[in-house]
């Protein structure tokens, strides 16, 4: 059913839409179950659903299994998808916003709540909003 739902984008962008709770306009998929690989040994990648909507990317997951430590594997999702979007030689800034969404069966941080977005912090300056333009979160039933 996750498949389908996110394989049209008229109904993945009414589904991203009603998560994050902003306009987002026409997706275009940069690929389905796309896949890195970022090197000769390195552990590779396969996003579920990996999208654009303007100067926005997304990344969604359906995550079924409690074996992962599902921040570390947002990080790694993250560092994934960043490589993906920025070309040799272009500058930081060119970065995209991005949001990477995981959709679990179960509590994935155990702390009974149905949404958890999280984003970068300064620990000493708790005002401090860093423009990183990364979202991560983790939603279940």
């Amino acid at each position: 059913m996750f498949d389908r739902v996110v394989r049209d984008p008229k109904v993945c962008a009414m589904m991203l839409e009603a998560i994050l709770g902003i306009k987002v306009g026409h997706i275009e998929y940069i690929d389905d179950e796309h896949s890195e690989k970022p090197g000769l040994y390195g552990r590779g990648v396969r996003m579920d659903v990996f999208a654009k909507s303007g100067n926005k990317v997304y990344d969604i997951e359906m995550q079924t299994t409690r074996k992962h430590s599902i921040t570390k594997r947002m990080r790694y999702y993250q560092a994934t998808m960043d490589t993906a979007v920025l070309k040799e030689g272009e500058d930081f800034d060119r970065l995209p916003e991005s949001y990477i969404i995981f959709i679990c069966d179960h509590d994935p941080l155990n702390r009974g709540l149905p949404r958890y977005t999280l984003r970068h912090r300064c620990e000493e300056a708790q005002d401090l909003k860093l423009d990183d333009g990364i979202c991560w979160m983790a939603l279940n039933p």
